[in-house]
């Protein structure tokens, strides 16, 4: 690969700058992805909001509507700031400290 010209400035995060290298101790993705999925179905499987989802889909009858019904709520009642420090960055929060936290 030859050098780079010119590096392009104001890129989104998303986008690589340059060419790089990443090393990690992971055995796999595979393996990433399913320890990854095993903490989110942890924290996903929390049942002390389920008072609160009932009451937000009750009279609603079908898939889209109930979602529609979550999806309004959560978008009225929790602000997403995305300050992240150390484990916190991959590790989600319940639903319970999301919507305590608001």
């Amino acid at each position: 690969m030859g050098a780079l010209d010119e590096i392009e400035t104001y890129l989104p995060a998303d986008v690589p700058a340059r060419p790089e290298v990443r090393f990690s101790t992971g055995a796999s993705w595979q393996a990433i992805a399913e320890g990854s999925g095993k903490i989110v179905d942890e924290k996903a499987a929390a049942k002390d909001v389920q008072t609160l989802v009932n009451g937000l889909v009750s009279g609603k009858t079908t898939r889209d509507e109930r979602a529609s019904a979550i999806m309004q709520y959560l978008s009225r009642e929790i602000r997403y700031t995305g300050v992240e420090f150390g484990e916190a960055a991959i590790i989600p929060r319940t639903p319970r400290e999301t919507l305590k936290q608001r």
